[in-house]
């Protein structure tokens, strides 16, 4: 059962809030935005300058440590198919910094953040320098397999 703004997860109602998403969604410049304070600090230009922002497509072909997301047994009881979208931040190391559910079910969001957060990229390398790599991940559930 859904309603605007709420969800009945679990036996109990959740309360849902779109997240609003403009500019920056990583700490440097949309929590700045919110205070109004329009300069970022200078150690946080320099990380979100050597970011890049990559779609996932681009970003399969370096995973390196792939983990499965198990479907949750609720979900398949309720027939609850969709998409999880999340955006993750890659450290210079390969490994997943942050990660943020976008959009999905919580029933299945739990399940892909657990999986996703287990998944290792190699570095990404620009001029022969390692940086950070903000791109969305999506894990797609369906019950037809």
């Amino acid at each position: 059962m859904r309603w605007p703004y709420f969800a009945y997860v679990d036996g109990a109602f959740r309360f849902i809030i779109t997240p609003k998403l403009e500019g920056r969604v990583f700490p440097g410049t949309a929590r700045q935005a919110a205070a109004g304070t329009s300069t970022p600090n200078p150690g946080e230009l320099a990380d979100v300058e050597k970011r890049l922002k990559v779609g996932g497509n681009v970003l399969d072909a370096h995973k390196i440590h792939n983990v499965v997301p198990d479907y949750p047994d609720i979900a398949k009881r309720e027939h609850l198919e969709g998409k999880v979208l999340m955006h993750a931040l890659i450290d210079k190391s390969g490994s997943l910094a942050k990660l943020y559910v976008l959009q999905g079910y919580c029933t299945l969001a739990e399940s892909a953040l657990s999986a996703v957060r287990k998944w290792r990229y190699s570095p990404t390398t620009v001029n022969g320098e390692p940086v950070e790599v903000e791109t969305q991940i999506q894990v797609i559930y369906s019950l037809e397999h």
